[in-house]
C-alpha cells in the first residue's frame, strides 16, 4: 500500500470510545503506517504481495475493527428481561426525535469517515439541529418501554451524557431503537436501572454537548446517534429507511479513474492489474451536505467484452452485523481514502472530513461483489481488472442509488 495520506495524531477531546461514532480512539495494536512501496501485515511493514498488486492508496490509515457490541448488549438486555425481539420492521412508525419536523443529518448509516488517521463506516443516523438556536430536546420516536444505558450497554445512567443511550423496545415491531449522546430526562434519571413507559413524541432527554476542546463547536455539533436494532437477527437497520427522512435528491457521479498496481491514479487505460474507482455522493432535502450512496451496480467491458460486473450491491450489508465479536468492514479495501486526503480539515470538526459539506466518496468497483445475496468486499488480491497489451478501450457503466431509491447512471469510456 502507498501512503498518500499522512495525518497527525488525534487532538480531539472526545471522552471515551463509542463503536461506530466519531471518537478519540487510540490506534489499535498491530496497526502501522508504512513508507512508499510497503504494506502493513500484522503490525510490520513488509513488501507487497507476490503478485505485485497493491491495494488502494490507504497505507497511512487504519480501519480498526467494527464493534457493534454496545448495540448488541442493549438488545441482549431486553431479551434477558423477557421482551420479544422477533422483529418486523414493516410495523415501525417512527417520529423524528427532535422538536422540528425534520432537521439536518450529520452522518448517515454507511457514511465513510476520515478522522485523524482512521477510515471507517459510520453506523447510525446522526440527527442534529439545523441551527444551534433550536431546541436540544430529544423526543421518543416510538412508544414503548425505555431504559437508560451507556454506550457499552450497561443499564442506568453513568454520569457521562455523551455516552448516554436511551433504548426503547417497540411492542409493535419488536425492534429496539437506540438514541445515543442523550442526557436523560428527569423520569429516566429517576428510574435508575428500571424502565419507564414512553409515548411517541415524549421528552426523553436532551442532546449532549459534544466534548470537543472548543465548546462552541461542541454546541454546534450536538446530535443523537440513532440506531434501530433487530435483536434476534443481530442486525442494525438503517434508520433513514424508517424515520420520516426526506431525500428527493438523486446521487451525483463525478470522476471514474484507475489505480494501477502501485496505487497510482490515472484516467488513461494501461496494461496490468487495475482497480476501477468511481467518485459518488448524495444529498438529502435538509442537510446541505454530501453523504454516501446506498447501493451500486456496475458493468466493465474491454473492447466490448464484459470483464467484470455486479448486480445491485447493498452497502448496508457491510456494516449491519452486530454482536460481541468485532470484524473488518473492508473500508480500506473498498474506498480510496488516500485520494480524499484534501477533504480533511475543511469544516468545524477537527482533523476530519465530517463537516466538509462537499466531500465525495471514491468506491473501488472492482472490490464489490454480491455473494449469497449479500454485498461483500473482495479480498485485495482478487479485486482488479487485468488489462492486456492488446486492449484499447474500457467502458464503465455504473448505477448508484440512495436510501429512497433515487438513482444516477453514468457511462464512461476510458482509452489509452
Amino acid at each position: 500500500m502507498k501512503h498518500l495520506l499522512q495525518m497527525s495524531a488525534m487532538a480531539i477531546a472526545i471522552v471515551g470510545i463509542v463503536p461506530g461514532c466519531a471518537t478519540d480512539e487510540p490506534e489499535p495494536a498491530g496497526e502501522c503506517a508504512c513508507g512508499l512501496g510497503l504494506v502493513c501485515e500484522a503490525g510490520v511493514c513488509v513488501a507487497p504481495p507476490a503478485d505485485g498488486k497493491f491495494d488502494l492508496p490507504n497505507g497511512a490509515l487504519y480501519e480498526g475493527p467494527h464493534d457493534g457490541s454496545g448495540y448488541a448488549a442493549i438488545a441482549a438486555f431486553f431479551a434477558a428481561k423477557g421482551f420479544d425481539l422477533t422483529a418486523d420492521p414493516t410495523k415501525l412508525a417512527l417520529g423524528w426525535p427532535t422538536r422540528e419536523a425534520q432537521t439536518a443529518a450529520l452522518n448517515r448509516f454507511g457514511t465513510p469517515i476520515l478522522l485523524a488517521g482512521r477510515g471507517y463506516f459510520h453506523t447510525a443516523l446522526d440527527v442534529m439541529r439545523t441551527l444551534p438556536t433550536e431546541s436540544p430536546d430529544v423526543l421518543a420516536p416510538v412508544s414503548g418501554t425505555a431504559f437508560m444505558f451507556d454506550w457499552y450497554g450497561r443499564v442506568g445512567y453513568h454520569g457521562n451524557p455523551y455516552a448516554g443511550v436511551v433504548g426503547i423496545w417497540d411492542p409493535l415491531s419488536k425492534t429496539v431503537t437506540q438514541l445515543m449522546h442523550v442526557e436523560p430526562s428527569a423520569d429516566l434519571l429517576a428510574a435508575g436501572q428500571n424502565s419507564i413507559e414512553v409515548t411517541k413524541g415524549q421528552l426523553i432527554g436532551t442532546l449532549a454537548l459534544v466534548p470537543l476542546a472548543d465548546t462552541a463547536i461542541g454546541e454546534y455539533f450536538r446530535h443523537t446517534h440513532v440506531d434501530i436494532v433487530d435483536g434476534k437477527a443481530n442486525r442494525a437497520l438503517d434508520p433513514s429507511r424508517y424515520l420520516p427522512y426526506q431525500d428527493h435528491v438523486p446521487p451525483v457521479a463525478k470522476e471514474v479513474y484507475f489505480l494501477d498496481a502501485t496505487a497510482q491514479k490515472s484516467t488513461k487505460l494501461s496494461t496490468g492489474k487495475l482497480d476501477v474507482v468511481v467518485e459518488l455522493s448524495d444529498r438529502d432535502d435538509f442537510s446541505e451536505r454530501n453523504f454516501e450512496v446506498a447501493a451500486i451496480s456496475y458493468t466493465i467491458t474491454l473492447d466490448g467484452v464484459v470483464v467484470a460486473t455486479s448486480p445491485r450491491c447493498e452497502l448496508d450489508h457491510l456494516i449491519d452485523r452486530i454482536g460481541p465479536d468485532s470484524y473488518s468492514t473492508g473500508t480500506l479495501s473498498l474506498l480510496d481514502l488516500g485520494n480524499a486526503a484534501a477533504q480533511v480539515g475543511i469544516g468545524k470538526w477537527p482533523q476530519s472530513d465530517i463537516d466538509n459539506r462537499d466531500r465525495t466518496f471514491r468506491y473501488a468497483l472492482t472490490q464489490l461483489a454480491v455473494v449469497d445475496r449479500r454485498c461483500t468486499v473482495r479480498p485485495d488480491a482478487e479485486g482488479f481488472v487485468e488489462v492486456p497489451d492488446t486492449a484499447g478501450v474500457m467502458t464503465v457503466r455504473v448505477t448508484a442509488w440512495d436510501r429512497t431509491n433515487n438513482q444516477v447512471t453514468t457511462r464512461r469510456t476510458l482509452r489509452r
